[in-house]
């Protein structure tokens, strides 16, 4: 019964955490790990990190560069 209570919990603290990671344009699948593993110690962390903003420019320069295609020579 523990072991349902624990994975039911894991779950819930993994959606929460992948929820916010996407919203502070963090990795939502390794947050989802770990805040399935670590709970609300991760969702805390999480909670107390700045947004990314290294993710936010390295998106909009791929979406500048998605028009160039890359040359492949034979």
């Amino acid at each position: 019964m523990f072991g349902l209570w624990f994975s039911l919990a894991g779950l819930l603290f993994g959606i929460l955490c992948s929820y916010y990671a996407g919203e502070k344009k963090r990795a939502s699948k390794e947050w989802f790990m770990l805040g399935f593993i670590f709970s609300f110690i991760a969702l805390g962390i999480l909670y107390l990190l700045p947004n990314n903003e290294i993710m936010e420019t390295e998106d909009k320069f791929q979406s500048q560069n998605d028009f160039f295609l890359p040359i492949q020579s034979h």
